[in-house]
């Protein structure tokens, strides 16, 4: 089957900034407004594509240290979530801990998890995105679980645990599901019922066509963008994967090539992609080195 898919004229993929090693979360920053937030690997910094910023960390220098500012360390930031303008909850990977930093003092100090304590109820965070139904609360991927966490106590607490794979998730903000992007596989939660469902992907490896026989390799962050439609950063196949679940399609962006090009939606090249942002009609997408942005309409069409 031949799909053929189209975006608007003007869309091409550029370089936003170049970073110090792997994008692994992006977000709106809530405490300077225009700026972008993002950890770069060890570190979270705010630039607005100019002026680049670091926070807490050091991108190159992976610890376990509670500290002030730039004499923090981390062992990889992979995700991470503003609960207030002066509040991070951040994902410390192979510390099994989340960890809070105060955006005011530049303090960081432990949240949930015993930080470097392989018995830690939370094992290698990766994910954490808001509730929109509920503000309060948060789901929290980890490699083994997702869990519903409440961070309106203190301590904050786990108020569900899911037995699935941790993957990394985006929520429909009308219906509350979630779709979890993992492995080879895409799938949603469905927030009513709790119920899994399949949605794409088939085994490792690079197809585009139908969900039952597409092939994923090594998925990373996932971006609901309405109209029943997912962006999904394949960071095996160095592409953008592109879901629309009302034809059940999977199509792509870039050519799967790994390398910096940028240029149209089908000669670009990116650097092993990890990271989605979609706000207005930009997408930026975080990878090895650097981020990249598209501007433009961004949906995609079938025929």
């Amino acid at each position: 089957m031949v799909i053929y898919y189209r975006f608007s004229s003007d869309s091409t993929v550029n370089t936003f900034l170049q970073t110090e090693s792997s994008v692994y979360h992006i977000e709106p920053d809530d405490h300077i407004r225009g700026n972008i937030l993002f950890s770069d690997k060890c570190s979270l910094k705010t630039t607005d594509g100019i002026v680049t910023t670091t926070i807490v960390g050091d991108a190159l220098k992976c610890d376990y240290v509670e500290g002030v500012g730039t004499e923090a360390r981390f062992s990889a930031i992979l995700g991470f979530r503003q609960i207030s303008k002066t509040q991070v909850v951040v994902a410390d990977y192979d510390f099994y801990c989340l960890r809070m930093i105060d955006r005011s003092t530049l303090k960081t100090s432990p949240y949930l998890g015993s930080c470097y304590d392989i018995t830690s109820n939370i094992k290698y965070p990766r994910n954490i995105i808001s509730n929109c139904r509920q503000p309060t609360m948060l789901f929290v991927s980890d490699r083994y679980s997702l869990y519903h966490l409440n961070t309106s106590t203190s301590p904050p607490r786990i108020h569900e645990t899911f037995s699935v794979s941790g993957g990394y998730m985006t929520q429909d903000s009308l219906t509350g599901d979630l779709y979890i992007a993992e492995g080879s596989h895409v799938t949603k939660l469905v927030y009513s019922t709790k119920q899994m469902l399949y949605i794409a992907g088939s085994q490792t490896g690079f197809k585009d066509g139908g969900f039952s026989s597409t092939e994923f390799y090594s998925l990373r962050e996932i971006a609901y963008t309405g109209s029943y439609q997912l962006f999904v950063a394949d960071w095996g196949n160095h592409r953008l994967r592109l879901l629309d679940m009302n034809l059940n399609i999977t199509s792509s962006i870039c050519s799967g090539i790994e390398g910096s090009q940028n240029g149209n939606l089908t000669s670009c090249a990116l650097r092993q992609p990890r990271s989605l942002l979609a706000v207005n009609n930009t997408l930026y997408i975080g990878e090895y080195l650097g981020i990249r942005l598209i501007e433009g309409e961004l949906k995609i069409t079938f025929k």
